[in-house]
């Protein structure tokens, strides 16, 4: 018997290292970066369903039908070196905020194959930049963000509609709710908003998830004015009105202010 201790032991230590092996982690061999997008209206869970009532800055009950954006030329960031990751996408609030559920998960962008590395922040635009508002949605297929099923593209204009903003609002607060809608496009209207944060793209954990929340109230201010959706309900990013182009800069300038990064 005191013959076969050492056997034992042995194959005790060899069990024992061989679980080991097992519950080591095999490395990735890309790593995948999730960009996920969730809408709140002045901190309230964001629900596009026409039904639920939010406050204007005005106080007057206002609701979110439809709130659409493309994000572009994202790039992580690092040492002042930018690393292009992904073209463009279409944010789509209509399509993931319909419920409580949804609206908690967000949408979720995956972008795959990257190299593991540490970054120090990413940047993105908000609408598309020259090149890519120059293109027509029959250069891309139909299930590509610039492509012929996504009706985001005003063909006399010949240009995309970088970000739609539509709801009701009860301006006389007597429960009758008017239309607004706020289509926006041209080079001019493009944005760019660059976030500082440590970003760790490493084999063991393969996806890595940042998570953007769009304050939608932000959308209708820059901080000074406010869209006066009652004299202006309408706004189609027209260059020949004064007041229309004013209207979409604001808007767009409020795109930058609303989206940050946990």
């Amino acid at each position: 018997m005191n013959n076969l201790r050492p056997f034992l032991v042995l194959l005790i230590i060899s069990f024992t290292f061989s679980a080991c092996i097992k519950d080591e982690v095999e490395p990735c061999d890309a790593v995948s970066l999730d960009l996920v997008f969730k809408g709140n209206y002045a901190g309230e869970t964001l629900l596009i369903d026409e039904l639920t009532e939010y406050s204007y800055f005005d106080n007057a009950p206002i609701r979110i039908s439809n709130v659409r954006f493309f994000i572009s030329d994202v790039t992580l960031l690092k040492d002042g070196v930018e690393t292009a990751i992904l073209d463009v996408a279409d944010v789509d609030f209509t399509q993931n905020h319909r419920n409580p559920t949804e609206a908690a998960e967000g949408q979720s962008i995956q972008i795959s194959n990257l190299e593991a590395g540490e970054y120090d922040g990413i940047r993105f635009g908000i609408g598309l930049n020259a090149t890519q508002n120059a293109s027509i949605p029959s250069s891309f297929a139909a299930n590509h963000p610039l492509g012929n099923d996504n009706n985001e593209y005003w063909g006399g204009w010949n240009s995309y509609i970088f970000s739609k903003v539509e709801g009701r609002q009860d301006i006389n607060e007597d429960t009758n709710f008017e239309s607004f809608t706020y289509h926006i496009g041209f080079d001019q209207l493009y944005r760019s908003k660059a976030f500082s944060k440590t970003i760790s793209l490493n084999e063991d954990d393969c996806t890595t998830e940042l998570v953007f929340n769009v304050d939608v109230q932000k959308l209708f201010t820059d901080g000074t004015t406010n869209v006066d959706i009652v004299n202006r309900p309408v706004s189609h990013s027209n260059p020949d009105s004064p007041e229309d182009w004013a209207n979409s800069n604001l808007i767009m300038d409020g795109f930058v202010n609303a989206i940050d990064l946990e």
